[in-house]
């Protein structure tokens, strides 16, 4: 069966006056993708209800609550790598739909019936194990073999009180025994060939994760053949693949963002054509606008003031060193260079000068490219999208991403966290993607000041206490529970961001460790007696494609260690201990 590309048929029309359970990750890009989806069960009346996980037993205890009255169940961000058959043991009327960035995809889901992969038109297949090379049905033939057994054995039984002119009968009989055996023994060795062969198949495609196209683009583009597209909606898939670029999941400076840029561009100038059309647009003022434009990887900056945003981005931290004191100069010797002063740096950017606020983005990069930028990969602005409202406040895809994910991780108030709570948490963040919703925006946008200064915080600290040991082949940091503002970071996406900044960082001051796999280990939010592992590649791999080896290399070390480990979470490349 392997891939549903076709989202309209294979998913929206089997859903049309029934119940649909609906599983998402506690992830932007899901929330992204369940506000697009939420938007098109309104408008044709599908029932659905909405729950949030954050691993594989909270799926397995929600499957069990609903299973009874309904028999579909729909899965974003979540399910593709693990066997959902195993599971969940579904009735042979449930349909799973699996709507999921994260890869490889598990062969099990790849060709059940009851299991339904949805992608773009554009997913590769290529990498994809046959079927034959993965499952081999031989159960009818091993129990007609038996059957033949033992009809030869009872005919044997009977021959025994036969006269001797039979022994030449039972003589052709044993020959006929030593070739059914030697057929036997054929067929066992092609099985153990095959088996051995499967191995090394399953091996090599699953050694390594990997991120597909982001789950909002996925479902925007169900809405676009559907004819139901809207700048609203296409905002949404932006904001999913901005996730994706600003959590590392996706190499920055490679074609697959690009083409992805591309593509959403390409929707951009159709649904905002009404832009360029002069003073006279055709469409009221208070719809949205969204406007492709280089972004500067400053986070933040438009809400913040340029000197803060510097102090606090991790491409300027990295490139600049702003942990030492050299660091610190280098930053004011740009700044000069740039033409700004102390004073409009670190004032709010929504008091500077207008002129100065609409060449910022000139200066800057200008700034950089003339006396700081090193080799084609060192770039201070992407390519990315903004968005504005009529009048109001204008917001960029980055800082939108930044606000949604500090609120999705607000620091529990105690360990052991109500998942009432945590469901609360994902409901406030989809709601924050209603149109015209700029306040609670505005909400999570001061709430990613607050994550990024703590981030900031622990990046001086571990720098300057030298926490961070190189083993030979990984660099390892931990993060103590007595630590100032460790509660942020208890959390998956938190925990690894913040060893996204600490990566780039220990790299920056030593080159060499480029070539060195980064483990962070911290406190756990589900039990304050567990420890949080998050694995990230080398970084000098990253600059091509994301792939990720710690999942089977936890996976083998808990086995080899008889460790009491959990790896149930959705990244493989988490584990808690």
């Amino acid at each position: 069966k392997m891939l549903s590309k076709d989202l309209k048929k294979d998913f929206y029309n089997k859903i049309q006056n029934k119940k649909l359970v609906v599983f998402a990750s506690f992830e932007v890009d899901s929330i992204a993708a369940c506000r697009i989806l939420i938007t098109l069960f309104k408008t044709d009346s599908v029932q659905y209800t909405l729950i949030p996980v954050n691993n594989t037993g909270q799926i397995e205890q929600a499957f069990n609550e609903h299973n009874a009255y309904c028999n579909d169940f729909l899965f974003i961000n979540c399910g593709a790598t693990v066997d959902l058959l195993d599971l969940l043991s579904p009735p042979g009327t449930t349909n799973l739909f699996i709507i999921d960035s994260h890869r490889p995809i598990h062969v099990t889901n790849l060709f059940c019936e009851q299991v339904f992969v949805l992608v773009r038109g554009t997913e590769p297949v290529e990498d994809l194990p046959r079927l034959e090379e993965v499952f081999r049905d031989e159960d009818e033939q091993e129990e007609s073999e038996e059957d033949e057994n033992e009809e030869d054995y009872e005919e044997e039984g009977n021959s025994e009180e036969e006269t001797e002119d039979v022994l030449p009968k039972k003589s052709k009989k044993g020959r006929f025994d030593d070739e059914k055996y030697l057929k036997a023994a054929q067929k066992q060795k092609e099985r153990r060939n095959w088996e051995d062969k499967r191995v090394e198949i399953l091996r090599r495609y699953e050694e390594a994760t990997y991120f597909s196209c982001s789950c909002a683009e996925v479902v925007f583009e169900l809405s676009w053949t559907m004819s139901k597209d809207t700048n609203p909606l296409l905002w949404l898939a932006i904001i999913g693949l901005t996730d994706q670029f600003f959590m590392n999941k996706i190499a920055k400076s490679s074609r697959e963002y690009l083409t992805e840029r591309e593509f959403l561009g390409s929707h951009v100038r159709r649904l905002n054509e009404w832009v360029d059309q002069g003073s006279n647009p055709v469409v009221s003022v208070d719809c949205m606008k969204i406007v492709s434009e280089k972004e500067l990887r400053l986070y933040l900056y438009r809400h913040w003031s340029l000197w803060q945003s510097f102090h606090h981005s991790l491409f300027t931290i990295s490139q600049f060193k702003l942990w030492s004191l050299k660091g610190q100069r280098r930053l004011q010797d740009f700044l000069s260079y740039m033409g700004v002063s102390l004073k409009n740096c670190k004032s709010n950017f929504r008091s500077v000068d207008t002129k100065l606020k609409n060449e910022i983005g000139k200066k800057v990069i200008s700034t950089y490219e003339k006396h700081y930028r090193q080799g084609l990969k060192s770039n201070v602005w992407f390519s990315s999208f903004t968005a504005q409202y009529g009048v109001q406040n204008k917001f960029s895809a980055l800082d939108v991403v930044l606000g949604i994910n500090a609120m999705l991780e607000v620091p529990p108030k105690e360990n052991n966290e109500l998942e009432s709570a945590a469901n609360e948490r994902f409901l406030k963040c989809l709601d924050s993607f209603a149109y015209t919703n700029n306040a609670m925006i505005s909400e999570g946008v001061n709430m990613a000041k607050s994550l990024l200064e703590a981030i900031w915080e622990q990046v001086q600290n571990v720098l300057a206490t030298h926490k961070a040991v190189n083993t030979g082949q990984f660099v390892v940091v931990t993060l103590s529970d007595s630590s100032r503002d460790v509660q942020y970071f208890t959390r998956p996406n938190s925990l690894r961001l913040l060893a996204l900044y600490l990566e780039n960082c220990l790299v920056s001051s030593n080159s060499r460790l480029a070539q060195r796999s980064f483990v962070l280990t911290g406190p756990s939010a589900t039990d304050a007696s567990n420890t949080l592992v998050l694995g990230l590649p080398p970084l000098i791999l990253l600059q091509d494609r994301y792939t990720n080896i710690f999942g089977k290399a936890f996976e083998t070390a808990a086995e080899l260690s008889n460790a009491r480990t959990l790896q149930h979470f959705f990244e493989s490349n988490f584990i808690e201990i």
